[in-house]
């Protein structure tokens, strides 16, 4: 329950509890979440967690590894040790929040290594896989591009500002409001993973199909993917505008504009 202020200067000469209790009941809704809360944590104290089978696994490559001479497919046990530490942090952090980490040690990696050399193009077997790559690439970029828009006010800079909904706990409902604060994290997590894939996959795409602009763009405070056309082998098959991808015909003419 919230006060006026004049009620909050003289909280004290009020009895707190007796007001709370003239609350109206919770509704059938809240309750119901409320106990599906308390019986999913219940659930879960009674799983193996992540953290014990990855600590596990790497456990048994480390003693390969020695059993082997010190190393196991050209990684030594010292690497196996860093990377376990890392794992199982990563697997220990899904644990205790229900969720695993978009933005972690592999994705975090891919980023700088993408922004300090550039990316390595995709190959393809034919020009029809080619064609399906790029359909799911450019869909991918739309759905960073939303999520950079709707929950980060179309700053893609890594680390920028999260403008989602802050959620306020409601007194009484400790799962449910856990629940509620990790989906809020989730969301930062997908925010920020999503602004690192938007450039990942514009570079690979770039490298991949010859496109020497820039993929995507900043215009009235969103991020919005450029037009451009793309190449497979010498041949111009497609060209994008946003989400949308049409493929070059024989006489290079766009077919038909299909929605990724």
């Amino acid at each position: 329950m919230q006060f006026p202020a004049s009620y909050l200067i003289n909280v004290k000469f009020f009895d707190v509890e007796a007001m709370k209790a003239q609350q109206p009941p919770p509704s059938d809704a809240l309750l119901q979440l409320k106990e599906r809360y308390e019986a999913r944590a219940e659930a879960k104290t009674s799983e193996i967690s992540q953290a014990s089978q990855i600590a596990e696994g790497y456990d048994r490559m480390i003693k390969i590894a020695v059993s082997l001479g010190g190393s196991i497919g050209g990684v030594d046990v010292e690497k196996l040790k860093a990377g376990k530490e890392v794992s199982v942090q990563e697997a220990r952090f899904a644990d205790e929040n229900g969720f695993n980490l978009q933005v972690n040690s592999r994705s975090v990696s891919t980023y700088k290594s993408v922004q300090a050399d550039g990316a390595n193009p995709v190959n393809f077997s034919s020009k029809e896989e080619a064609l399906q790559y790029a359909s799911r690439t450019l869909s991918a970029l739309q759905r960073f591009a939303e999520a950079i828009n709707t929950y980060g006010n179309g700053v893609p800079t890594v680390g920028g500002e999260y403008t989602g909904t802050n959620f306020e706990p409601v007194e009484g409902y400790d799962e449910f409001n856990a629940h509620m604060k990790m989906q809020e994290a989730r969301t930062q997590d997908n925010l920020e993973a999503s602004r690192m894939r938007l450039v990942v996959e514009s570079e690979i795409l770039s490298a991949t199909f010859g496109i020497d602009e820039p993929i995507f763009e900043i215009k009235d405070g969103q991020v919005g993917i450029r037009s451009f056309d793309m190449t497979y082998r010498g041949e111009t098959i497609a060209h994008s505008a946003g989400g949308n991808m049409a493929e070059y015909s024989e006489n290079g003419t766009l077919k038909m504009d299909k929605k990724v």
